[in-house]
């Protein structure tokens, strides 16, 4: 099992169920579904510095791209090719069930309350301790 990761505009998301067996056509299906660019205006970039990946062969295999565990691709929506309706329908349909297979990492803002230091800092005046070593 390959662990694969997926940079997109609409954001970064893990590639569940591809090995190095996989065929090429089968990620692409997979990063329509979670990313929303259709498989026909797909390009991806994989590598530092990050080198376009062939795309024209839909049965070659994951491992002969020369895609490993640990990789991230970039993909891109190529704006001068069509988009069309059956991926957006694809999308629909595969999206939810892949979806809800991988778990989500919601990041909340919170902030910075250092009110405890300032009254820790005066609770150390009051009491007379300065050598903090011996607290």
């Amino acid at each position: 099992m390959l662990r694969l990761r997926c940079k997109a505009r609409s954001g970064s998301f893990p590639l569940p169920g591809l090995t190095a067996h996989s065929r090429l056509h089968e990620l692409q299906a997979v990063i329509a579904a979670l990313t929303g660019v259709p498989i026909q205006a797909q390009r991806l970039l994989l590598g530092f510095p990050p080198s376009c990946l062939d795309l024209s062969d839909g049965e070659q295999r994951l491992g002969e791209l020369g895609i490993h565990s640990g990789d991230t691709l970039i993909v891109e929506e190529d704006a001068t090719k069509p988009k069309s309706d059956s991926s957006i329908v694809t999308k629909r349909t595969v999206s939810n069930s892949v979806r809800e297979a991988v778990p989500v990492l919601a990041r909340k803002v919170v902030p910075a309350d250092n009110s405890w230091q300032m009254e820790a800092r005066e609770h150390a005046k009051e009491t007379g301790h300065t050598n903090f070593g011996e607290v």
